[in-house]
C-alpha cells in the first residue's frame, strides 16, 4: 500500500493531510510511515496533535517569530538615539553610547546596537565605515614597494633591564625582514640594525613609520629624516631593491 513515496512537487498543506490520514488508519505502523515520507517521529506527531484539535487548519505553517523578545530595544530608546545624533551630527554609535552612559541612561544599549538604529534610521553619513561593505585589507602591488617600522614593546628582562624590540615587515608580502632585539631605542641603534637589513635585501621604495624619534628630523625645515638622509646621501654604499631581485621577499 505505501511504497517509497518520494515528496513530489505538491502543495506541503496537502503532504501534511495526506500523511496524517494515513497516520490515522487502524493498524498503521506509524514508525514505518514516517520513514518513508521522510518525516521524523516528533515532527509527525506534532502534525498529528494539531490536525486532531483544529482540523486541515491545523496543518497550515505557524509564523516563527518569536512572541517575545526580552533584548528588543524600546521606541523610547531609539528616540533618545536619534535626539543625541540630531543635536551633535558628527557622532557615531561609541560617542553616543558614552554621551547616555554618563547620563546613568536605562537602557544603556551597546555601541553597535546604536550605529545599527543610526544606519536604520538614515542618519549615517555614505562615507560611514559602516556604509562601505567588507573590511579590504590595504596592500602594496609588490615586494619591497613598502616596509613597515616599529618598535614593540618595551619589555623586561630576567636581567633587569629593558629589551626594545623592533620588527621590519614587507606590506605586500608580510615578510618578517627583522626582529632585532634593541638596548634602546635611539637613531645610532636603528641606523646600524637597518645597515645589515639593506646589505641583505637592499633598499625599499618607502618605509613608514612613527613621526617620533628615532624617526624624525633633526630640523623641521628638513626634507629628510636623519635615517632618510643615510639613503640618499650622495656616495651611499647601500644599492637600490631592484639590484637585490633575488633576495626579494615573496
Amino acid at each position: 500500500m505505501l511504497g517509497s513515496m518520494p515528496w513530489p512537487i505538491r502543495d506541503l498543506l496537502t503532504m501534511k493531510q495526506e500523511l496524517v490520514e494515513f497516520a490515522l488508519r487502524p493498524g498503521v505502523n506509524r514508525r514505518e510511515l514516517f520513514s518513508r515520507y521522510g518525516i521524523s517521529a516528533p515532527c509527525a506527531y506534532k502534525w498529528l496533535k494539531r490536525y486532531q484539535s483544529k482540523g486541515v487548519e491545523g496543518l497550515a505553517e505557524h509564523s516563527r517569530r518569536p512572541h517575545h523578545h526580552p533584548a528588543q530595544i524600546g521606541p523610547e530608546v531609539v528616540l533618545r538615539v536619534l535626539e543625541v545624533r540630531d543635536q551633535h551630527p558628527p557622532w557615531g554609535g561609541r560617542k553616543i553610547y558614552h554621551y547616555l552612559r554618563q547620563r546613568a541612561f536605562s537602557p544603556l544599549p551597546a555601541p553597535s546596537t546604536i550605529t545599527e538604529i543610526l544606519r536604520r534610521n538614515a542618519r549615517l553619513n555614505p562615507q560611514h565605515p559602516s556604509a562601505q561593505g567588507p573590511w579590504q585589507r590595504f596592500e602594496h602591488s609588490a615586494p619591497n614597494d613598502l616596509w613597515q617600522m616599529d618598535f614593540k614593546g618595551p619589555l623586561q628582562t630576567l636581567r633587569a633591564d629593558r629589551c626594545h624590540p623592533l620588527g621590519l615587515l614587507d606590506d605586500y608580502s608580510r615578510f618578517a625582514l627583522a626582529l632585532e632585539a634593541c638596548p634602546n631605542q635611539s637613531t645610532p641603534t636603528v641606523q646600524a640594525r637597518l645597515q645589515s637589513i639593506f646589505a641583505r635585501y637592499g633598499l625599499p621604495r618607502c618605509i613608514l613609520c612613527d613621526n617620533g624619534g628615532p624617526w624624525g628630523c633633526v630640523e623641521s625645515s628638513s626634507r629628510y629624516t636623519e635615517l632618510g638622509s643615510l639613503v640618499v646621501a650622495p656616495g651611499s654604499r647601500y644599492p637600490p631593491w631592484s639590484a637585490f631581485p633575488s633576495a626579494n621577499p615573496r
